[in-house]
């Protein structure tokens, strides 16, 4: 039970991390957040790659939800992706949740 509520955890910290970094994104461009520019750019590699990984669940939910409704993709391939996102959520979630302990141990 202790394990199923750290990933729970992790799953929650993941979700808001990278909401909180795509509706940021997305106030500063003034536009709908994905992959195409001004977010992804080679010239800024390292920006780009930052947003990939602080925003990317974000991200490819907005691009699922597009193609969705655009007729791009059927049902299956959109579960699929949501079930992706979830996991890159989940995998931020414990990065942001090993960084903090990380940081609590050397300051404390």
């Amino acid at each position: 039970m202790h394990s199923l509520a750290l990933m729970a955890y992790a799953f929650a910290v993941g979700l808001t991390l990278c909401g909180l970094a795509g509706a940021i994104f997305e106030l500063v461009a003034g536009r709908r957040l994905g992959f195409h520019p001004p977010f992804v750019r080679r010239e800024r590699f390292g920006f780009s790659l930052a947003l990939m990984v602080a925003a990317g669940p974000f991200m490819l939910t907005n691009e699922v939800i597009a193609a969705r409704r655009a007729g791009a993709i059927d049902w299956t391939a959109a579960a699929l992706c949501a079930v992706g996102a979830g996991i890159w959520a989940m995998a931020l979630g414990v990065l942001a949740v090993e960084l903090a302990l990380l940081v609590s141990r050397l300051l404390g």
